[in-house]
């Protein structure tokens, strides 16, 4: 029975909140459903898994359908063997209380994919920049386009571009960094 809390009731906790040996067999379990989908992805069957990595077809098997002892290194290896590399991420999403469980590992891959594939934090910055340099010279050319509309009474034109030009304008992400790539080279060199 849910306990009550300032007149709204507590969501119970996460099944992995249970104890460590619980959130470990939601991590083991999460990548093994990522090597799924990269022997899926490669089209690779488990028997060629199986000699790039050495082991008998059935120690792959065990390794997918048990993986509550896997270790890093066992881990790595069925990365490296099917072209992939592996991330252990600590984060903070305010769930103290692990009311919500683990963030599935497929929101990190479209986060890393949708922020540019960045391979450290400077790429993180850069791309950030390059991303609304993009958007202003998009939201630039909307606001031409209006304004040659407007020169040629095009009014149609410029009722549809003028809300998205203000949604745009207004976006967090028109905030310019004052950090330029320059910024980089001189933090390196300060390292």
């Amino acid at each position: 029975m849910a306990k009550k809390r300032f007149g709204r009731v507590k969501a119970p906790k996460n099944w992995t909140a249970e104890s460590a040996d619980a959130f470990a067999h939601k991590l083991a379990f999460d990548f093994i459903a990522q090597l799924e989908r990269l022997i899926e992805a490669r089209r690779t069957s488990k028997t060629k898994l199986a000699k790039k990595l050495g082991v008998s077809q059935s120690a792959i098997s065990h390794v997918l359908n048990n993986p509550q002892n896997l270790t890093l290194r066992t881990i790595a290896k069925y990365s490296q063997a099917l072209g992939a590399k592996a991330a252990i991420v600590s984060y903070d999403d305010g769930d103290r209380e692990n009311e919500n469980g683990l963030v599935n590992s497929q929101v990190f891959s479209a986060c890393w994919v949708n922020a540019g594939k960045p391979r450290d934090v400077w790429d993180v910055e850069e791309n950030r920049v390059a991303t609304t340099q993009k958007l202003f010279i998009s939201i630039s050319f909307t606001f031409y386009h209006i304004q040659v509309a407007s020169t040629y009474g095009e009014s149609s034109m410029i009722s549809h571009l003028t809300p998205a030009f203000h949604t745009l304008r207004q976006s967090p992400q028109l905030q310019l960094s004052h950090a330029s790539s320059s910024s980089r080279t001189e933090v390196e060199e300060h390292a």
